[in-house]
Protein backbone atom coordinates (compact mmCIF):
# COMPACT_ATOMS: atom_id res chain seq x y z
CA UNK A 1 0.00 0.00 0.00
CA UNK A 2 2.66 2.17 0.90
CA UNK A 3 4.44 2.02 -2.96
CA UNK A 4 0.95 2.44 -4.24
CA UNK A 5 0.62 5.88 -2.01
CA UNK A 6 3.78 6.78 -3.29
CA UNK A 7 3.37 6.38 -6.71
CA UNK A 8 -0.06 8.30 -6.59
CA UNK A 9 1.63 11.34 -5.08
CA UNK A 10 4.69 11.36 -7.10
CA UNK A 11 2.38 10.92 -10.40
CA UNK A 12 0.16 14.26 -9.32
CA UNK A 13 3.30 16.08 -7.40
CA UNK A 14 2.15 19.59 -9.37
CA UNK A 15 -1.51 19.04 -7.68
CA UNK A 16 -0.40 17.95 -4.20
CA UNK A 17 2.20 20.99 -4.41
CA UNK A 18 -0.60 23.02 -5.68
CA UNK A 19 -2.91 22.03 -2.56
CA UNK A 20 -0.01 22.33 -0.11
CA UNK A 21 0.69 25.75 -0.72
CA UNK A 22 -3.06 27.11 -1.46
CA UNK A 23 -4.22 24.78 1.75
CA UNK A 24 -1.10 26.86 4.05
CA UNK A 25 -2.17 30.02 2.60
CA UNK A 26 -5.67 29.67 4.26
CA UNK A 27 -7.39 28.99 0.86
CA UNK A 28 -10.74 26.91 2.18
CA UNK A 29 -10.92 24.80 -1.20
CA UNK A 30 -8.09 23.31 -1.23
CA UNK A 31 -8.17 22.48 2.65
CA UNK A 32 -11.16 20.79 1.68
CA UNK A 33 -9.20 18.80 -0.76
CA UNK A 34 -6.53 18.17 1.63
CA UNK A 35 -8.79 16.72 4.17
CA UNK A 36 -11.21 14.54 1.88
CA UNK A 37 -7.95 12.85 0.34
CA UNK A 38 -6.33 12.06 3.26
CA UNK A 39 -9.41 11.03 5.18
CA UNK A 40 -9.66 8.63 2.69
CA UNK A 41 -6.90 7.31 2.84
CA UNK A 42 -6.85 7.15 6.14
CA UNK A 43 -10.61 5.06 6.31
CA UNK A 44 -9.07 2.88 3.58
CA UNK A 45 -5.73 2.03 5.51
CA UNK A 46 -7.69 2.01 8.65
CA UNK A 47 -9.85 -1.17 7.30
CA UNK A 48 -6.67 -2.62 6.22
CA UNK A 49 -5.12 -2.72 9.38
CA UNK A 50 -8.26 -3.57 11.21
CA UNK A 51 -8.27 -6.94 9.15
CA UNK A 52 -4.66 -7.97 10.30
CA UNK A 53 -5.69 -6.68 14.04
CA UNK A 54 -8.55 -8.95 14.05
CA UNK A 55 -6.42 -12.10 12.73
CA UNK A 56 -3.93 -11.13 15.57
CA UNK A 57 -0.96 -10.13 13.27
CA UNK A 58 -0.71 -6.70 14.90
CA UNK A 59 -0.23 -7.37 18.75
CA UNK A 60 -0.50 -3.79 20.89
CA UNK A 61 -1.61 -2.01 18.27
CA UNK A 62 -4.65 0.37 17.24
CA UNK A 63 -5.43 -0.01 13.92
CA UNK A 64 -6.50 4.15 13.88
CA UNK A 65 -3.49 5.19 15.54
CA UNK A 66 -0.82 2.95 13.00
CA UNK A 67 -2.84 4.55 9.86
CA UNK A 68 -2.07 7.91 10.68
CA UNK A 69 1.50 7.31 11.91
CA UNK A 70 1.93 5.24 8.30
CA UNK A 71 0.30 8.29 6.46
CA UNK A 72 2.29 11.29 8.19
CA UNK A 73 5.55 9.45 7.46
CA UNK A 74 4.89 8.63 3.83
CA UNK A 75 3.33 12.27 3.51
CA UNK A 76 6.46 13.98 4.90
CA UNK A 77 8.77 12.05 3.19
CA UNK A 78 6.78 13.14 -0.53
CA UNK A 79 6.93 16.74 0.98
CA UNK A 80 10.57 16.22 1.89
CA UNK A 81 10.91 15.18 -1.75
CA UNK A 82 8.90 18.20 -3.50
CA UNK A 83 11.70 20.65 -1.51
CA UNK A 84 14.73 18.04 -3.01
CA UNK A 85 15.45 17.36 0.43
CA UNK A 86 17.32 13.55 0.07
CA UNK A 87 16.31 13.25 -3.44
CA UNK A 88 17.33 16.55 -6.08
CA UNK A 89 14.79 18.29 -7.34
CA UNK A 90 15.79 17.22 -11.26
CA UNK A 91 15.61 13.45 -9.98
CA UNK A 92 13.86 11.25 -12.44
CA UNK A 93 10.30 10.14 -11.26
CA UNK A 94 11.63 6.41 -10.82
CA UNK A 95 14.18 7.35 -8.54
CA UNK A 96 11.81 9.68 -6.30
CA UNK A 97 9.80 6.73 -6.15
CA UNK A 98 12.46 3.90 -5.20
CA UNK A 99 14.32 6.21 -3.04
CA UNK A 100 10.33 7.20 -1.33
CA UNK A 101 10.02 3.53 -0.62
CA UNK A 102 13.34 2.31 0.44
CA UNK A 103 12.96 4.58 3.53
CA UNK A 104 9.11 4.01 3.84
CA UNK A 105 10.26 0.31 3.64
CA UNK A 106 12.94 0.86 6.60
CA UNK A 107 10.79 3.33 8.72
CA UNK A 108 7.46 0.88 8.56
CA UNK A 109 9.46 -2.08 9.63
CA UNK A 110 10.59 -0.44 12.86
CA UNK A 111 7.78 0.81 13.42
CA UNK A 112 5.32 -2.08 12.60
CA UNK A 113 5.94 -5.54 15.39
CA UNK A 114 7.58 -8.10 13.86
CA UNK A 115 6.41 -11.58 13.28
CA UNK A 116 5.62 -13.59 16.74
CA UNK A 117 8.53 -15.22 18.26
CA UNK A 118 7.98 -18.60 20.16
Amino acid sequence: MAQGAINIMDENRDFLRLIFLEGLGGDESALEQYRHLTNLWERALTAVLRRYAEKGDLPGVTPEALARQVIYLILMAFEDTLLGRHVPPQAAPEERRKALAAFADQALRQLLPGPPRG
